[in-house]
């Protein structure tokens, strides 16, 4: 966990920003809005040498955001894993890359040095008002 947080604090010192879809502007990544079964709130692909994330059409604002962010910690910390293959041809664990991508999600949404600002709020009241899922909040607060 420790290095998912480094990783996105250098990201956002180097691109002076916390904001997924720029982010994914500043490194090349499309991100395209797409009709998707309501049960697929996004995914990335790779064609050829390029990423592409891809997000459902009919999410809000906020969970497109967090979305962007989950996918981005695919790209950037599992870009050569395909979980698609995993789950069909192997017996790893797909859980473990959604976790850490999740983390990423998170500690790229919420910075330790935004969470001052949140001093002396529950988590259920940082995830109201930040419109981060309480679980990513307590993903990154109270990890298993």
């Amino acid at each position: 966990m420790e290095n998912i947080e480094r990783i996105t604090s250098n990201i956002v010192k180097k691109y002076n920003t916390d904001s997924p879809f720029e982010l994914c502007d500043y490194l090349g990544i499309n991100v395209i809005y797409q009709e998707l079964p309501d049960c697929v709130r996004g995914f990335f692909i790779k064609i050829l040498k390029s990423f592409v994330v891809v997000i459902n059409n009919t999410v809000d604002e906020d969970e497109a955001k967090v979305v962007c962010a989950h996918e981005l910690g695919h790209i950037i910390l599992h870009s050569e894993t395909n979980s698609i293959s995993l789950n069909s041809r192997t017996h790893l664990c797909t859980s473990k890359y959604e976790r850490e991508a999740d983390l990423f999600a998170v500690n790229l949404l919420l910075q330790d040095e935004t969470l001052s600002t949140y001093e002396g709020l529950s988590i259920v009241e940082i995830s109201r008002i930040t419109h981060i899922p309480l679980k990513l909040i307590t993903l990154k607060y109270f990890p298993e």
